[in-house]
């Protein structure tokens, strides 16, 4: 629960939708903060179609949820990889020999049902994300024509939907390297107690002499 919740507080620090207009445009203009004329150019865009701004809020709020799904699939399929020989090999374990090496195996079934909802709950959404990204993009291209159909401002005619796009792209992966390390430790914890397991999967499959054995067994 404490887990859902944390993943929860972490998807609504990427809700642009939420950010003042002033606040996009600075992100925007950030990412060519070096180059005047471009940053002109998409300011007259801006100021031409006023459909663009929320757009870009919509579409930076769905990419930050499709980059941290991403990451998290990755994260909960890398766990269940890890630990699938070694599940195959607890279920051979009798109750003492688990005792004996200090494995918990309904812990560690329990933490891996968990992982394997949750990655299924995650390639839902991130299924989800992709359909909602695409329908985005597309009613704003038709929004777009529409709207060169009636007017007849050369600017609003040569507004590139593309690049502006990309510019979402370079501001929403930015915000989420601040991101990153807490992710990262996130990742390193879930991954500890397979570690301890894995130690010691790994040490039964060695080809072991009468030394290594006594060795192993005068640190248990």
């Amino acid at each position: 629960m404490k887990e859902k919740e944390e993943q929860e507080k972490e998807n609504q620090q990427f809700d642009y939708e939420k950010l003042p207009k002033d606040e996009i445009k600075k992100r925007l203009f950030k990412i060519i903060i070096y180059d005047d004329q471009t940053q002109n150019k998409v300011n007259q865009w801006l100021e031409t179609d006023r459909t663009l701004l929320p757009f870009i809020q919509q579409y930076a709020s769905l990419l930050a949820k499709y980059y941290f799904c991403k990451m998290e699939i990755g994260l909960y399929q890398s766990s269940i990889n890890m630990t699938q020989s070694m599940l195959l090999w607890l279920q051979t374990m009798s109750d003492a020999l688990l005792q004996h090496n200090n494995i918990n195996y309904d812990q560690f079934l329990k933490i891996r049902k968990y992982i394997t909802k949750e990655l299924k709950t995650s390639e839902n959404e991130f299924e989800i994300l992709i359909e909602k990204l695409a329908k985005l993009m597309s009613d704003q291209q038709k929004q777009q024509q529409q709207h060169m159909s009636s007017l007849s401002s050369s600017t609003f005619a040569n507004i590139d939907i593309l690049f502006l796009r990309s510019l979402i792209v370079s501001f929403v992966r930015e915000d989420q390297e601040r991101y990153n390390i807490e992710f990262i430790k996130k990742r390193h914890l879930l991954m500890l107690y397979a570690k301890d397991i894995s130690l010691a999967h790994d040490f039964y499959y060695l080809q072991r002499n009468a030394q290594h054995v006594i060795i192993f067994l005068s640190f248990l």
